[in-house]
């Protein structure tokens, strides 16, 4: 796929570099090329090759819509003929990419809705089945999502409007601390996965200007061995005819042999659909906090009722080291991170520490041998990041902890421990750079408040210093199962071209 994307847009790249040559008669010896529009070139070739890597749909969007913004970047610096081919290359890539582009996108607001819920506790609770708590959790999330739809108006129903429905970290995952893969994917007795469930209310015509951020499922992904159930005797396979084998306990074959779980991968996903459109974006660091059985057995889930605990390596695939971009697989998020481009959008997706990181070198975590302290994060996952136009941040137990969109961008946080919502942006109605939020204060009491800045720096240094300004009451709630939808805009989403 990659590859494939890569001839295509360097076939546009090369159609303005020769339009250029040629304007520019560069084939004459003492003529050279401007140095800014050098520069220019220089960072859309690398971009274009860029694409060779590409393994996914998204990560070639991603990386498409930058090279349109660079095009667009380089456009006034370039005399008439020139300019005419990058007007066309920005239009053809902007069909490959399916017609959306960052110089046009599909919206122009968007109006946030978090779904207030409480999702973390002293300990796990839910359904005694695990299958039961998902559906039952879908059905109550669908419940809140009809609610935020009935409660938009006309006016909020406008092409032009972007409508976001967010729901916190850990939403889904039960009283073990997680759900089995095979009942997350559809994958056991018959039953739709998760995804399918909701896909059947979310994908109605109905819908087709919302995108969801349906909180996160802890997905637990056994790993499997035959093993004996008496002994610790390893299992041999034992011909018996016909080009088949029998598992056998090796110390004792009158023993009970069984398939076993002898670990798991415990992955917690962000699943986000927008128009019969899934993505997902898989949280990175652990918590002190993320798992807690119980009160008095943190990092801890239940796998075939037997306590694991969950860890995290100081050091992945990707060589991270104290000091570099971070603990990410993922040195540039466009490539299948947590950057990701919908309609000529481009939003980033950080789930809770994965945003509170933020450069820290303090943060507690679960370090790789289980213990509790202090881990060298670098910067969050989006610190660094350009063009993130929305940010979005479902967590559990965390709040704004840094600015990492555009100037007057829309940065929206749902979490589920306060629980709380927190929403900033451009207000389309007042012009102004508001911050609201349905929160507690230290000392328990209940904040629905709203304030206004005149700059963007203003507001950065009043929400990073809890220092607000003047405020007023925000909008009233919608009546949702477990807690009210929260609604709060419409904000201008701002352009990165």
């Amino acid at each position: 796929m990659g590859m494939v994307q890569h001839k295509t847009v360097e076939m546009q790249f090369n159609v303005l570099t020769r339009a250029i040559a040629k304007e520019y008669k560069l084939d004459e010896p003492g003529n050279l090329c401007p140095p800014e529009i050098t520069s220019g070139l220089d960072l859309i070739e690398a971009e274009v090759e860029k694409l060779k890597d590409t393994w996914s749909v998204m990560a070639g969007k991603n990386i498409m819509a930058d090279v349109v913004r660079l095009v667009a970047a380089l456009e006034p610096r370039l005399k008439p003929a020139s300019r005419d081919a990058a007007i066309a290359v920005k239009k053809n890539i902007t069909g490959i990419m399916g017609g959306y582009s960052p110089s046009k996108a599909r919206y122009q607001s968007v109006l946030c809705l978090g779904y207030k819920v409480t999702t973390v506790s002293k300990a796990f609770s839910g359904e005694a089945s695990d299958r039961a708590d998902l559906e039952k959790k879908a059905d109550e999330l669908l419940k809140a999502i009809k609610a935020a739809h009935s409660g938009t108006s006309k006016h909020h129903g406008e092409d032009s409007m972007l409508k976001i429905f967010m729901a916190p970290e850990f939403y889904f995952r039960g009283a073990r601390g997680g759900y089995d893969a095979d009942d997350v994917n559809g994958t056991k007795g018959g039953k739709q996965g998760l995804i399918q469930i909701l896909r059947a209310e979310l994908d109605k015509d109905q819908y087709k200007n919302w995108l969801f951020v349906l909180g996160t499922v802890i997905v637990i992904s056994k790993d499997m061995k035959t093993a004996c159930t008496q002994c610790n005797a390893p299992v041999k396979f034992v011909p018996i005819g016909g080009g088949k084998t029998k598992p056998t306990c090796s110390g004792d074959a009158n023993h009970a042999v069984a398939e076993k779980a002898t670990g798991a991968h415990v992955d917690n996903v962000a699943l986000i659909l927008k128009e019969k459109s899934v993505h997902s974006v898989a949280k990175e660091l652990v918590s002190d906090v993320d798992y807690k059985l119980t009160d008095t057995e943190p990092h801890t889930v239940l796998i075939d009722n037997q306590k694991v605990a969950v860890n995290r390596h100081d050091t992945d695939s990707s060589g991270y080291k104290a000091g570099d971009k971070g603990p990410t697989k993922f040195q540039d998020e466009r490539m299948g991170g947590c950057i990701f481009t919908i309609d000529g959008l481009t939003f980033g997706c950080e789930v809770c520490l994965d945003h509170a990181a933020s450069g820290k070198s303090d943060v507690i975590g679960v370090r790789s041998d289980g213990s509790i302290g202090p881990v060298a994060y670098a910067p969050g996952r989006l610190d660094g990041a350009d063009n993130i136009q929305i940010s979005l941040i479902p967590s559990g137990g965390m709040s704004v902890t840094a600015f990492r969109t555009v100037p007057n961008g829309v940065i929206f946080n749902v979490d589920g421990e306060t629980p709380h919502v927190q929403v900033m942006g451009l207000s389309t109605k007042k012009q102004k750079l508001t911050f609201a939020r349905s929160d507690k204060r230290a000392n328990g009491t209940a904040i629905d408040e709203a304030f206004t800045a005149k700059t963007w720096t203003d507001m950065t240094n009043w929400v990073m210093k809890l220092a607000y300004g003047p405020n007023e009451a925000v909008g009233a709630p919608i009546a949702a199962p477990s807690g009210p939808v929260l609604q709060f805009g419409p904000f201008q989403i701002p352009s990165t071209v």
